[in-house]
């Protein structure tokens, strides 16, 4: 009697799956004796059975079953596919940036088919790019990359921290004073580790403060204060006026006098040639009968170039008045201020125009 061959049947529970997923082979036979597998397995198994396995690795595994019997032997085999997720990457051009500065995100993949963006943004995506952004406002920003393929998803992110810059305010008690009189600076910030003074102060100050000052002489006193954070730096800054004190007698001698006429609404200066030639930086108006002068007016626009004392007036007049000229950055505009009248100065044979050059807005 002739003996049949066995009879041999293998299967896998999957054709593919993921590198770290499970999966079982399930085998039997008739008419056999023995098996013995070979391939990604090996060794003596039971005729029939069941066995569980993990993909360990991306590729293609191959399990053969051989089985033996009084009939001969017989082979059969399956396979299973180890598919690898996509990798994902995903990075920004800078940790921490400044409102309103850019910074870009970069991304590459593999593996994959399909990529979805979310956080903070969203939509889908090309499989790898560079996308240009501006931190708009302070906090962190995260973004999250999704990318899909037939080893599955794998997502990745990357953060950037949007910082703001430091505010800084000061301000002085006293926008004008007079010299000898004391005022204070006061200032504030925030976001800021360390603050610098420069201009008519100066070195490392505290993040806030309070500080006295005295005025010693006339002039523009000019504070500014440079706070530093995170952030970056923020520069602020105040004035402080400070006039001659009208109760002091002029130290001013006059370097030269020139003819005047005076009516109610103030003083015309007739003499163009010697204005002119002492600082030819003043400009001139219209005056009486067509002829050239400068009117010293309330609210009148006069540039003056240096500083200088100047005699005007005929002998015998009956008044003496000074006036103090604050010069300032807009030319259009430079008033006059009457500082004395005829009972703070001696009388001479005119009156005594102080004029100085002051830099900066008032």
């Amino acid at each position: 009697m002739v003996q049949q061959p066995p009879t041999v049947m293998i299967e896998a529970s999957a054709a593919s799956v993921v590198v770290g997923e499970e999966f079982e082979l399930t085998w039997s036979s008739t008419r056999a004796t023995s098996c013995e597998a070979s391939g990604d397995w090996d060794g003596n198994v039971s005729t029939s059975g069941t066995q569980a396995f993990t993909a360990g690795t991306e590729g293609l595994l191959e399990y053969i079953l051989t089985c033996t019997g009084e009939g001969g032997s017989e082979t059969v085999g399956t396979t299973v596919d180890v598919l690898a997720p996509p990798t994902v990457m995903i990075e920004a051009s800078a940790a921490s940036v400044v409102v309103g500065e850019e910074f870009e995100l970069t991304w590459s993949s593999s593996r994959a088919t399909s990529c979805d963006a979310s956080g903070d943004w969203d939509g889908d995506v090309s499989t790898s790019g560079t996308q240009a952004f501006t931190a708009s406002t302070e906090g962190l920003l995260e973004y999250f990359l999704t990318c899909t393929g037939e080893g599955g998803s794998e997502t990745a992110g990357t953060t950037v921290d949007v910082l703001a810059a430091p505010t800084v305010m000061i301000e002085a008690s006293a926008a004008s004073v007079v010299v000898g009189e004391e005022f204070e600076l006061t200032w504030s910030s925030s976001r800021a580790t360390f603050c610098e003074a420069s201009g008519d102060w100066d070195g490392n100050v505290s993040t806030s403060g309070t500080q006295t000052f005295t005025a010693s002489t006339d002039g523009l006193l000019e504070y500014f204060l440079t706070c530093t954070g995170e952030g970056g730096s923020e520069t602020a800054g105040t004035t402080v006026d400070v006039f001659p004190d009208p109760n002091s007698p002029s130290s001013c001698s006059p370097m030269y006098k020139v003819r005047t006429e005076h009516s109610c609404d103030g003083i015309a200066l007739l003499d163009e040639e010697y204005i002119q030639s002492q600082s030819d930086g003043i400009e001139t108006i219209e005056g009486p009968s067509g002829g050239h002068a400068i009117r010293l007016l309330a609210g009148q626009s006069v540039k003056l170039k240096d500083s200088q004392c100047t005699a005007y007036g005929m002998p015998g007049q009956d008044f003496t008045v000074s006036m103090w000229f604050r010069v300032q950055d807009d030319e259009e505009h430079v008033s006059a201020m009457l500082m004395g009248t005829s009972s703070n100065f001696e009388f001479d044979d005119g009156f005594v125009l102080h004029t100085d050059v002051r830099r900066g807005k008032h």
